[in-house]
C-alpha cells in the first residue's frame, strides 16, 4: 500500500463558478425525482428545491461577539415564528455598519435557523450561497441547507475541506481568533457529506465527484484521520480511496509488549477505520475483520478482571478497541459468515466485556431470522444462572437490534423471578422491539399481577403492546408507584434503526407515549414516556451504533410519510415531528391544505406557546 499522499491545492480564484455550477447540477439531480420502486414521496426539500494542523479544542459556534440588542431578538423571534426559515435569511443582508454588530447578527440569525430547520428556507439559503460570503457564514449556510437534505450544499461543503482555518481568518478581530485554531467547521462539513451520501444514495455518484478530492484534500492533512473523515470516505465508496481505509484498518505493526502506558494513535484509527471498512463493503472486509475479531492469542486474558491482574494492560486495550471495531464492521457489512465468530466471541470470557458485547449486537444484523430464532431458544432454554448472566444479556443485544416477529413467544418464559434483573431488563426491551401478538399481551397483562415481574412486564407492554394493553399496564401502578415504571422507561435502550420508520415502530412507541401521556393518576398526567421518548429521538444526531437512524434520515422519511396517501401515518409522521421539535418541518407542512396541513397547523401552535420568545441553545454540532 502506498503512503498517503497529499493533493495539489486547488485554485480557489477561479473555482467559485464551477461551485456554483455544480450546486445547480446537484440541485437539478435533487429535484429529480429518485428511482422508487415503492412510490415514496419525496421530500419537499427536493422539490423546493469547501497545512497547518490546529487546534481543535475550541468551537466555532462558541466565538464571542457583540450582543445583539433586545430589539433585534424579539424581531427576529416574531420573524422565526410567523414567517419562517426563508423570511430569517433575508435578514441575513440587513446588517449593521460595524462589524463586530454584523458578525453577532449573523450568528444569531444561522443559530435560529439551525434550530428551526424549516426546509422552506433552502431557495433562501442557495441564493445566498450564490452570492460571495465571508468563509464562515458560507459555511453556516451550507451546513443549515445540508441538514435539510438539500444536495444543492454538497459543493459549498466540500470546497469548505480544502479551507485551512489559519489561512482564512485573521487575528486582528476578535471574533475571528478562535476560528483560526479550530477545525470543527471542517470536521462538520465531511459528516455532512457523508449524511448527504447515505441519505441520497442514487445520487451517491454525483456527490462523489464533486466532494471526494476535497475530502482527501482534508483527509491527509491530519498526521491520523478524523472519524467523521472516514465515514464519509466510507459513504462515498470510492474504490480509489477505500485502499487506504484498508490499511488504516489493517496496521503493520507489531502489537507493543507487556506493560502499562497510552495506546498509540495508529490503534484508536485503527478501531474506527474497521466499522467504516464494514460499511464500504470493501472486498477484503470481511477477511480484515474476522481477523481483527479474533487477534487476541488464547494465553492473554483481556477482560476487565484479567486486565486488573496481569502487566498487558497496553495490549489488551488494544485488542479491545480492535474486536469492538470489527464486531461493529461485521455488523454494518452484514456477511452471514461472521455469525458462528461473533458467537464464539461472546461465548469466550477471556475476551473484554466491551467486545463481547459488540459482538453479542452484531449478532442482529448478520444472522438470519431462522438464526436468531434458535439462538433464542438457546438462551431461553438455558437455566438461569449468575456465571452466564453477562453472556446472556449479550445474546439478548443481539435478538432485539431489529423486530423479529417469533423472538416475543420464546422470550417471554425468560420473564422469570430466578433471572437476574439485568436479563430480565434485556429481555423486556427484547420483547418491546416487536409488536406483540394478543397471545404475548395477554401473558404480560396477566403478569402484571406479581410484584417482582411488574415493572419488566409492563415496560415490555408499553414498547411493544396495542395502546390500551400500554395504557392498561400504566393503570396498574398508584401515583406512588409509578416511578418505577419511569425509571425503566429511561433506562431502556434509545437507539433507533433505519427501517424503524418503515416497519412502524417509531409510530407504535409515539401512539403509546401520547396514549400514556392522556392518562391521569391521582389527576397528574403520565408524561414520562412522552418525555423521555423525545430525548431519545432528538438525541439521533451522532450514529452511536451500526445502523443507528441519524436526525437527519428521521426527518427526511417522516416527510415522505407525512406527504404520502396513508392518512393515519400521515398524522402519525406530524405528531413525530411534534416529539422531535421540529418546528421548521411542522412550519413547512402547514403551508399546504388538507387534514395533515390542519394537523401540522395544531402541532406548530403548541410549539410554539412552548417556546415564544426563547432562544435557540448554542450548536454542539
Amino acid at each position: 500500500m502506498k503512503p498517503m499522499e497529499r493533493p495539489e491545492r486547488g485554485r480557489n480564484g477561479s473555482k467559485r463558478g464551477a461551485i456554483l455550477l455544480s450546486a445547480a447540477l446537484l440541485g437539478a439531480v435533487g429535484c429529480a425525482e429518485p428511482p422508487n420502486p415503492k412510490g415514496a414521496t419525496p421530500t419537499a426539500t427536493s422539490a423546493t428545491a469547501k497545512s497547518k494542523e490546529p487546534v481543535r479544542t475550541a468551537r466555532s459556534e462558541q466565538v464571542e461577539a457583540a450582543p445583539v440588542d433586545q430589539a433585534t431578538v424579539a424581531r427576529l423571534l416574531s420573524i422565526r415564528d410567523e414567517q419562517g426559515g426563508a423570511a430569517l435569511v433575508a435578514e441575513l443582508e440587513r446588517l449593521p455598519a460595524d462589524p463586530e454588530r454584523a458578525f453577532a447578527l449573523r450568528k444569531l440569525v444561522f443559530e435560529l435557523l439551525r434550530a428551526l430547520n424549516d426546509p422552506g428556507a433552502a431557495d433562501a439559503l442557495w441564493s445566498f450561497l450564490s452570492r460571495p460570503q465571508q468563509p464562515h457564514f458560507e459555511t453556516w449556510a451550507a451546513r443549515v441547507l445540508a441538514a435539510l437534505g438539500d444536495l444543492r450544499a454538497v459543493p459549498f461543503l466540500a470546497h469548505r475541506l480544502r479551507l485551512d482555518p489559519h489561512d482564512i481568518y485573521g487575528d486582528a478581530n476578535a471574533w475571528e481568533q478562535p476560528l483560526r485554531s479550530d477545525d470543527s467547521e471542517r470536521i462538520a462539513c465531511a459528516g455532512l457529506l457523508a449524511d448527504l451520501a447515505e441519505l441520497h444514495t442514487w445520487a451517491r455518484a454525483s456527490i462523489t465527484q464533486q466532494a471526494e478530492a476535497d475530502l482527501w484534500f482534508w483527509f491527509v492533512a491530519y498526521p491520523f484521520p478524523q472519524p467523521n473523515g472516514l465515514r464519509a470516505l466510507a459513504s462515498l465508496g470510492s474504490p480509489e480511496h477505500l485502499d487506504e481505509l484498508r490499511a488504516l484498518a489493517e496496521p503493520q505493526e507489531p502489537l507493543p509488549s507487556e506493560g502499562h502506558g497510552p495506546v498509540s494513535d495508529v490503534w484508536n484509527v485503527a478501531a474506527a477505520a474497521q466499522r467504516y471498512l464494514g460499511r464500504s463493503h470493501h472486498p477484503a472486509a470481511f477477511s480484515v475483520l474476522l481477523q481483527a475479531l479474533e487477534r487476541r492469542p488464547q494465553e492473554l486474558d483481556a477482560s476487565i478482571k484479567g486486565m486488573n491482574e496481569s502487566y498487558s494492560t497496553v495490549r489488551a486495550l488494544i485488542l479491545r478497541g480492535l474486536a469492538v471495531g470489527a464486531a461493529d464492521g461485521l455488523a454494518e457489512l452484514r456477511d452471514g459468515h461472521a455469525f458462528n465468530p461473533l458467537v464464539k466471541h461472546v461465548e469466550d470470557p477471556k475476551n473484554n466485556e466491551f467486545s463481547r458485547r459488540s459482538a453479542g449486537a452484531a449478532l442482529g444484523w448478520v444472522g438470519t431470522d431462522k438464526e436468531l430464532e434458535q439462538l433464542a431458544n438457546r438462551v431461553a432454554r438455558s437455566e438461569p444462572s449468575a456465571e452466564r448472566e453477562f453472556e446472556t444479556t449479550c445474546f439478548l443485544a443481539g435478538l432485539r437490534a431489529r423486530p423479529l416477529a417469533r423472538v416475543p413467544r420464546l422470550l417471554l418464559p425468560m420473564l422469570d423471578a430466578r433471572q437476574p434483573l439485568n436479563v430480565r431488563a434485556e429481555v423486556a426491551a427484547a420483547l418491546g422491539r416487536n409488536r406483540l401478538d394478543p397471545g404475548s399481551e395477554a401473558k404480560l397483562l396477566a403478569l402484571l399481577g406479581r410484584r417482582e415481574l411488574k415493572t419488566h412486564a409492563a415496560l415490555a407492554l408499553l414498547l411493544g403492546g396495542s395502546t390500551s394493553s400500554a395504557l392498561a399496564a400504566v393503570r396498574s401502578y398508584s401515583a406512588a408507584t409509578i416511578g418505577e415504571l419511569n425509571e425503566a422507561w429511561a433506562r431502556s435502550p434509545g437507539s433507533f434503526s433505519d427501517d424503524d420508520v418503515a416497519n412502524g415502530t417509531i409510530f407504535r412507541y409515539i401512539e403509546n407515549a401520547d396514549g400514556v401521556a392522556a392518562t391521569l393518576l391521582a389527576g397528574e398526567p403520565q408524561t414520562f414516556a412522552r418525555a423521555e421518548l423525545g430525548k431519545k429521538l432528538q438525541d439521533l444526531k451522532v450514529a452511536s451504533a451500526p445502523h443507528t437512524m441519524r436526525r437527519i434520515t428521521l426527518n427526511d422519511r417522516l416527510q415522505r410519510v407525512a406527504r404520502g396517501s396513508d392518512l393515519r401515518q400521515a398524522k402519525l409522521a406530524v405528531r413525530a415531528f411534534a416529539l422531535l421539535g421540529e418546528s421548521g418541518h411542522l412550519f413547512d407542512l402547514s403551508r399546504g391544505t388538507g387534514p395533515v396541513a390542519q394537523a401540522a397547523r395544531q402541532a406548530y401552535g403548541a410549539l410554539l406557546s412552548e417556546n415564544t420568545g426563547k432562544l435557540p441553545a448554542p450548536s454542539r454540532d
